[in-house]
């Protein structure tokens, strides 16, 4: 960076160049900054009207630091994003990368503008003209004698990604084949900008929960003139708002008469017996309906008889995966809550009377507990008072057990 700003052309326009802490701080006399920072560790957040962004090595781009970067460009009126770098090595964590060139090259994305500097697919690594192709820079800035030391010294793959852009040959990204999640878009209205919505009448709904049983999810299946739409009807959170999730399961089932799937031994199981106690009527899946109806959905997808109202594919455009990593299932979030949640009722949050409920139930558990917690202790510190006693005649026990005893019923309150 020190040296980028001491060039003649450059430095009257510059006021300071700072590297605190490892993040770079150019500035300029028209006010305007350039920043460098490690995006792994959080570089970007919080920051606003953010212009321009630029991605260098993007093959080892993680989702995460895309997420914290992204959102600063928000409130710019035209912001621009680059992402600048080679084929990534079978290690590299280049999903986002790779989907990003995957869009690209498919179609499925309309305003991304691609440029690709490589060599043919089977190229002669010695050919120099494919070297050319490969590198603007060659021979002016990249010398000769720099492609023939970087192909003695990184083995032959390397020097095919590193020297000639060559990708690695792979089978796919995702489960979908190319462009047949953007065939299944459900369309825009007249302005060309609203997407349209779902005909039909809603024929199951689907409960699900994260693997930290923090979220509550209600899916539903919207018929749709023969083709199914999948969507999100409800999200909230399972420690305060579980009350209002099952109300509205059970309101939606009997206003439109549809069965209500959850999986019996997945996240939200713990949600069944309240359920339950609602009297929704549910239809219980295991394992095997949750890999087939993976099969089904990858079968939808393909033959386009399903319709998301956005056009985003799923993350990573959906991976198989071994079942012993977990259940998850890749979240498709089109909406559908005009069809089942009736006006006014999207998002209600609870009165005080209803967080006070939630509240005080909530507090009679622990204080039933810690009763309970106590007892044991009294019973578990008399048995060995006991114990002491009739074996070991020294009292100092006794004390021991009293100090256990307070300690313990301190630690409940």
């Amino acid at each position: 960076m020190k040296t980028m700003v001491e060039q003649p052309k450059l430095r009257p326009h510059i006021v300071s160049a700072t590297n605190p802490g490892g993040n770079g701080v150019i500035k300029f006399r028209n006010g305007s900054r350039i920043l460098f920072g490690a995006r792994e560790r959080g570089f970007g957040r919080g920051f606003q009207k953010v212009a321009v962004i630029v991605f260098d090595e993007g093959q080892i781009l993680t989702q995460s630091a895309l997420d914290d970067m992204i959102p600063a460009t928000n409130t710019h009126p035209n912001p621009l994003v680059f992402f600048i770098g080679t084929p990534p090595k079978p290690t590299d964590p280049s999903d986002v990368f790779l989907n990003m060139r995957h869009e690209a090259l498919s179609g499925e994305s309309g305003d991304y503008l691609y440029v690709e500097f490589s060599a043919d697919e089977d190229a002669d690594p010695a050919d120099r003209e494919q070297w050319a192709k490969a590198n603007p820079s060659f021979p002016h800035r990249t010398p000769a004698r720099a492609m023939l030391r970087m192909k003695r010294l990184l083995g032959m793959e390397s020097f095919l990604r590193e020297g000639l852009g060559i990708w690695d040959r792979v089978g796919g990204l995702g489960i979908f084949t190319a462009g047949a999640w953007s065939r299944c878009f459900i369309g825009y209205g007249e302005d060309g900008e609203t997407p349209l919505e779902p005909v039909g009448e809603p024929l199951a709904l689907g409960i699900a929960a994260d693997l930290d049983q923090t979220w509550l999810s209600l899916g539903a299946a919207v018929g749709n003139d023969g083709k199914h739409h999948l969507g999100s009807v409800l999200r909230c959170r399972a420690d305060v708002d579980a009350e209002r999730f099952v109300a509205e399961v059970k309101r939606i089932q009997v206003e439109r008469g549809v069965p209500v799937g959850i999986d019996k031994k997945g996240p939200a199981s713990f949600l069944i017996p309240a359920l339950e106690d609602a009297g929704v009527q549910l239809t219980y899946l295991g394992l095997d309906d949750f890999v087939q109806s993976c099969s089904d959905l990858r079968t939808a997808v393909e033959q386009g008889t399903v319709t998301p109202r956005r056009l985003r594919r799923p993350q990573h455009g959906g991976r198989r995966r071994r079942l012993a990593q977990g259940r998850r299932a890749a979240g498709v979030r089109p909406e559908v809550r005009r069809h089942l949640l009736p006006r006014g009722s999207r998002h209600r949050p609870l009165d005080r009377r209803q967080r006070t409920r939630l509240r005080r139930a909530r507090l009679d558990s622990v204080k039933e507990a810690a009763m309970l917690t106590t007892a044991l202790d009294l019973l578990g510190v008399a048995c060995l008072a006991g114990f002491a006693w009739f074996v070991w005649p020294p009292a100092a026990l006794l004390v021991v057990g009293a100090v256990a005893l307070l300690v313990s019923w301190r630690s409940t309150r």
